[in-house]
């Protein structure tokens, strides 16, 4: 069966990158969790999306501007602490079967040497993966310096020769689709006109490469992806995704 991942930990139904949504999505069956990470400005590792504090959380200005205690005090939509890289990893730690995309928000060295320790130190680095956009794949060949068995984990700016792109980097997983952006949602379904992606998709399966799509949140993305075939959705809602896998689409 398709495997369901978190994104943010399924920001439609939680509160993003919460300790309180990775654990409902886990419970729920997701596979895999999605966090995005950032540095504060006492170079600890911060579990946030954006690079502004005002979006989801009662705080202002940059969030790379605070240290962990002014963090700390931050809840998300006035209802969940955030977290830190500590956190996650200790629920990694406690869900031996869950897995971990960790998604580079700034392009930084420092980000990548910490996490990719930190990833060692807790003895998850067989579950995680170092995530990134083509265009910083510098990051993801940094981070493999830092530690050969890290996964890693490539979003390509297109779905065109995903596996071409995924064998020279050493990537094990080609994480393809859009994001909130506009228009990225219709980039993508019109870039797959142009391309044959279900055997772009056989050529990463026979090369060990896993292809996962999203993020899908309406039930017609979430059926398109599974007839081409893809390995994993990502998606904000894990319930109502995992309700249309067992349903076939």
């Amino acid at each position: 069966m398709i495997k369901v991942y978190a994104h943010r930990g399924g920001a439609l139904t939680s509160p993003e990158n919460t300790i309180a949504a990775f654990k409902r999505a886990a419970a729920l069956g997701a596979a895999a969790v999605e966090c995005d990470v950032r540095l504060l400005r006492d170079g600890r590792i911060a579990l946030f999306h954006d690079a502004t504090l005002e979006r989801v959380t009662q705080g202002r200005g940059l969030l790379a501007g605070l240290d962990t205690d002014s963090f700390r005090r931050l809840r998300v939509l006035d209802k969940e602490p955030v977290a830190l890289l500590d956190d996650i990893l200790d629920l990694l730690v406690a869900t031996p079967r869950l897995q971990c995309y960790f998604d580079l928000q700034i392009d930084s060295e420092e980000l990548v040497a910490k996490l990719v320790k930190a990833i060692a130190a807790a003895g998850v680095t067989d579950r995680s993966f170092i995530l990134t956009f083509s265009t910083r794949r510098k990051l993801l060949e940094y981070a493999r310096r830092c530690d050969a068995s890290i996964g890693l984990a490539l979003m390509p700016i297109a779905p065109f020769g995903i596996c071409r792109q995924a064998q020279a980097l050493g990537a094990k997983s080609v994480c393809t689709g859009w994001n909130n952006e506009f228009g990225a949602h219709t980039l993508f379904w019109t870039s797959l006109a142009l391309t044959d992606f279900t055997a772009e998709i056989a050529r990463c399966r026979d090369a060990g490469i896993e292809v996962s799509s999203g993020i899908a949140n309406q039930p017609h993305d979430i059926s398109r992806l599974i007839a081409y075939g893809v390995d994993a959705l990502w998606t904000d809602d894990v319930e109502a995704a995992l309700a249309a896998v067992r349903r076939g689409g």
